[in-house]
């Protein structure tokens, strides 16, 4: 949808669950979310945990064997965020991926290349997001998100790329990701098989496209310090 026409309220008629969703997501206490880097054994232990309690409710076959952490964890550039509810518990990870440090891992699946401009450069990939069942769970995923943001704003990287499949793609359609069409379609082994669809969003332009679009999120994302999420 046009990032200029995104609103929550609820329109005439049966509420959707779209539209619970949304207003869902624009209630997130980002407040509440400690984000911090996995670095120790212990750290990948929870990364791996939190991956395989998400991914593994939608692998098809419940016998395959999945290595949650894999090689491309161990990359230069790379690092995975895990994000901490208000009694301490780990309930979301992101991985954040620069492709200065090594080549995108979605390279291996789509044409990269054809689907980013010269100007969307240098990328960063948001992957491997995974929330546990929790009360916070959506404040979770939102302040990864915002915590993993900010960092490529800081560090000056153009755009951020996402591979989704169709029940996360909302998501991604509420923060104004741009869908990059067939070319980035692909089906990922993380989520069972699954297509995935590629989408992009320019790091610096999209503080002016929130507050243009009037988006729900402009309170948390924009004008809330969050130390919390300094990471």
């Amino acid at each position: 949808m046009p990032h200029s026409t995104l609103r929550t309220e609820v329109k005439a008629g049966p509420r959707t669950a779209r539209d619970a969703r949304f207003e869902r997501y624009a209630k997130v206490d980002l407040g509440q979310i400690r984000a911090v880097r996995a670095q120790t054994a212990a750290d990948f232990e929870i990364v791996g945990n939190i991956r395989a309690s998400g991914f593994g409710r939608v692998v098809n076959d419940p016998a395959r064997q999945m290595t949650w952490i894999d090689e491309v964890d161990t990359l230069p550039g790379v690092f995975s965020l895990i994000g901490y509810d208000t009694d301490n518990q780990p309930i979301a990870t992101l991985r954040v991926q620069d492709e200065r440090r090594a080549p995108l891992e979605l390279r291996k699946f789509v044409p990269l290349d054809d689907l980013l401009l010269p100007a969307d450069r240098p990328a960063a990939q948001f992957a491997r997001l995974s929330v546990v069942k929790s009360p916070q769970a959506v404040d979770a995923m939102f302040a990864l998100f915002k915590a993993a943001w900010l960092w490529c704003r800081e560090k000056d990287l153009q755009t951020l790329v996402i591979a989704t499949p169709p029940w996360s793609k909302p998501v991604y359609d509420f923060v104004f990701f741009e869908h990059l069409g067939a070319k980035g379609a692909f089906c990922h082994q993380y989520a069972g098989g699954a297509q995935h669809v590629v989408m992009k969003l320019p790091v610096h332009a999209a503080e002016s496209m929130w507050r243009a679009g009037d988006h729900p999120l402009c309170t948390a994302f924009l004008d809330i310090r969050h130390p919390n999420l300094a990471i």
